[in-house]
């Protein structure tokens, strides 16, 4: 049943077997897996079904790094984050797994193996069928009208593929079968304020809640899990600092560091000699709108390996006249606005602007939806990269308090010289692979000077890393199973255990380690482990 927080008598305990904070993909897909279990389940959320202003205001912090947004960049209610998720879904490579000689800090204590098998049921959960081992099947895009192979079959280049979810919003998508779960309870509108530990340190007693109406509540539990994503967690661990001063899970000052985003730069122009109908699926804009399916291209273990290079992936957008105006700007933001259930803000200038610019508005719809070649201008190539794990990127708690009191997060996001050296290097092979293949022809910008790094680089709001798993306490803030090493009942979901990150979108890999997670703590159930 869903129970609003701020109806409970203030002083409350509540008795669970399991609680949870954060109702996004990875706590949604923790509890849906208890769903008619033996166990009682807590699933706690901080904002309401639908986008709240004053919620969201939670989520506000400092960025003292390269510029960054910690509120417009998540979504604090029910479904999280998935509700300003674009729906794309593929597997991390198992490259990303392994240990790389060359990336510092790089590799997982499990395989791509070992996960196959639940990344083959996070697809169901994701809404599509079963995510296969061969992701980039050529037969496949071979057979498939507008995505014929662009490049030779032996180039170092090749083509990846990625899925859309039909149904990419986990709140709306799940929330009648958590309702209708007799032994799960949601609460909204209720937020994690304290994190209370045992007379040991070493066990969690209690998770104690807020609301913003000012009452409180607390939930008994034999197990916890932080699901409340990559700048949250780190920062509800750092905030329980009652008992352990540095927080709980940092004896070694891990906890909140090797802060991760995907950064995307465009790092050229393409225009093609061959019609843009058979480069259909390569088009990310194109193939969001109208196709299940888009390609991307990415280089070879091989390359990867001999350049020592982060990973990248590289797609092409379409561009049509009118696409850059300011009203078409302006009806990007409202449109964004839209997807992360919240109102638009500055809606009357963005209307100007639309109206002033109808005819370029006009032009760039018309382009984007039905693509006639009178309109089309070329592509951006734009890249993506995994940046490669930094320490002194990291989360932070700064002096600025939210509506409960509690410190905010200080964000201090950076790249690294590895980072640079792959976006470089990406931009040098895509015009030399181009250019040999006959594609057409690409234009790319002048190299820009060590003091402008790294201007005209966009981030894609993937938060990751900031718990990282790692076998060895010194090396990370949970273990394989992603249980916070020093606390024996407490564990985190979510990206932020993501040791390395990849190229590919993270959420298929976080409902895929929910769902290994999930097992775990049933086995532990069923074992009755004393805690």
């Amino acid at each position: 049943m869903f129970i609003d927080g701020r109806q409970i008598p203030d002083g409350t305990t509540i008795e669970s077997d399991l609680c949870i904070v954060g109702a996004g993909v990875a706590g949604i897909t923790i509890a849906r897996e208890f769903n008619g279990a033996p166990q009682s389940v807590c699933l706690v959320e901080s904002g309401g079904l639908k986008f709240d202003r004053a919620t969201q205001s939670l989520y506000e912090g400092e960025s003292l790094g390269l510029p960054y947004d910690l509120d417009e960049t998540r979504s604090r209610f029910f479904g999280g984050s998935s509700n300003c998720w674009g729906g794309w879904c593929c597997p991390l490579d198992a490259l990303d797994f392994e240990q790389r000689s060359w990336v510092p800090h790089s590799g997982w204590p499990l395989s791509r193996a070992e996960l196959q098998p639940y990344y083959e049921r996070a697809g169901r959960v994701c809404g599509l069928e079963a995510i296969g081992s061969d992701v980039d099947d050529r037969r496949e895009m071979a057979s498939s009208p507008g995505s014929n192979e662009i490049l030779p079959t032996n180039d170092p280049l090749a083509s990846k593929m990625s899925h859309r979810a039909p149904n990419r919003f986990f709140g709306r998508m799940y929330q009648a079968e958590l309702d209708a779960g007799q032994n799960l309870r949601v609460f909204l509108n209720s937020n994690l304020f304290n994190i209370a530990t045992d007379s040991s340190g070493n066990t969690i007693e209690r998770f104690e809640i807020k609301t913003l109406e000012g009452n409180g509540f607390s939930i008994k539990a034999k197990h916890f899990v932080l699901a409340a994503g990559g700048i949250e967690n780190p920062r509800l661990l750092l905030l329980a600092n009652k008992d352990r001063a540095a927080g709980l899970g940092n004896e070694f000052d891990l906890v909140g560091r090797y802060f991760a985003d995907h950064p995307r730069v465009t790092v050229g122009t393409y225009r093609p000699t061959k019609s843009i109908s058979s480069l259909d699926a390569y088009d990310i804009n194109y193939a969001y709108w109208k196709l299940g399916y888009s390609y991307h291209l990415v280089f070879s273990p091989q390359v990867i390996e001999e350049r020592q290079l982060m990973g990248t992936r590289t797609y092409l957008q379409g561009v049509f006249a009118g696409w850059d105006s300011q009203g078409m700007e302006s009806l990007k933001q409202i449109v964004l606005a839209i997807r992360r259930g919240e109102p638009p803000s500055g809606l009357g200038e963005d209307a100007y602007n639309i109206l002033r610019d109808g005819v370029s508005v006009s032009a760039a719809v018309i382009g984007r939806l039905f693509r006639p070649s009178w309109l089309f201008r070329g592509y951006r190539i734009s890249t993506l990269i995994e940046p490669a794990p930094n320490p002194d990127s990291r989360v932070t708690l700064g002096s600025d308090r939210d509506r409960l009191g509690l410190r905010r997060a200080r964000l201090d996001w950076r790249l690294s010289s590895l980072d640079r050296a792959t976006i470089q290097q990406t931009q040098g092979m895509i015009v030399e692979t181009f250019a040999r293949s006959g594609l057409g022809t690409v234009e790319v910008p002048p190299p820009g000077s060590d003091a402008e790094w790294p201007s005209g680089i966009e981030w894609s709001w993937h938060h990751m890393g900031t718990t990282r798993m790692n076998d060895d306490p010194k090396q990370g803030v949970v273990d394989r199973h992603c249980r916070v090493h020093s606390i024996s009942n407490l564990f985190v979901a979510g990206s932020s255990v993501f040791p390395t990150v990849g190229t590919d979108m993270p959420t298929l890999t976080i409902a895929a380690l929910a769902l290994r997670q999930a097992d775990y703590l049933k086995r532990r159930f069923e074992q009755r482990e004393q805690f």
